[in-house]
């Protein structure tokens, strides 16, 4: 039996005595490993089960976006060590946190138009509001938040200035009718989605809902997938990878082709090479 406490500070030792990793970083991991022994307890590493990392991904107290990070490495990183060093034989993390066979890269979650309705029905309307209006635009979460009734103009397209966005460039999206619907196609003043949590709750709320819809991986639903979604939906109805960056303003298509845009298959990449 190797207690799931000595193979943490075994791992953390280890990156230390080879300088991979600063105090802060060795700090940072047995903070999130002190908390999770908590609630694990300290059993056998070869006992934890993809349930068990489900259950320590959906913390209640794993809020901010900091925290997130240092969770994710340090459970992902601890059974990836574990793996390659023959000290269990599947990574269970792999179930929760789902990586390509071929390049070990997060396959990043995406909402079907089913598992969108099925998230709405146990979420209130403002959220309800929040989620229809995120999915149909690809906007980030700051930028959400940011969101005013005097940035619709009157052909409904969000005109958002730069000083809302990320990067600092100006966008207009045209908002689709189910949004126009969701906004209740009354216009007004002040924030366009009225109504919201706290910022550092809502991905919190969507995964708590999303556990109560009984969807897959319901930790990995948050703002960023409603992102990742317009793309995919983007792209099925016809868009290309060109207009999907115009459309979002992005600078540089390496970010979209890195994190977005889905790889092509390998049968259909095989199909049309045979055309060459």
């Amino acid at each position: 039996m190797l207690a799931l406490s000595s193979a943490v500070e075994r791992w953390i030792g280890v990156r230390e005595a080879t300088g991979a990793w600063c105090q802060r970083t060795a700090t940072g991991v047995r903070g999130v490993w002190r908390r999770y022994l908590q609630l694990l307890g300290d059993r056998d590493l070869r006992r934890v089960k993809a349930t068990d990392v489900e259950d320590l991904f959906l913390d209640s107290r794993s809020r901010s976006p900091e925290w997130a990070n240092w969770r994710r490495f340090a459970v992902v990183g601890l059974f990836s060590w574990a793996l390659r060093h023959g000290m269990i034989r599947r990574d269970p993390t792999v179930d929760v946190w789902p990586r390509l066979p071929e390049t070990g890269e997060p396959v990043f979650r995406t909402l079907s138009r089913e598992e969108e309705h099925a998230l709405c029905r146990r979420l209130c309307a403002a959220l309800v509001r929040y989620v229809v209006v995120a999915i149909a635009t690809g906007l980030r979460r700051g930028t959400m938040y940011a969101l005013d009734w005097s940035m619709v103009t009157a052909d409904w397209v969000l005109a958002i200035p730069a000083g809302a966005l990320k990067n600092r460039r100006p966008i207009r999206i045209p908002l689709n009718r189910r949004a126009i619907e969701a906004l209740g196609r009354r216009r007004a003043s002040g924030p366009l989605l009225p109504g919201l949590p706290d910022r550092s709750d809502i991905n919190r709320l969507l995964q708590h809902a999303a556990r109560r819809a009984r969807l897959s991986s319901p930790h990995l639903v948050r703002t960023h997938q409603f992102r990742r979604t317009w793309v995919e939906r983007f792209r099925d109805a016809g868009g290309t990878r060109e207009e999907c960056q115009l459309v979002q303003g992005w600078a540089s298509s390496s970010v979209l082709l890195a994190r977005y845009w889905p790889r092509v298959p390998e049968a259909r990449a095989r199909e049309i090479l045979e055309q060459i």
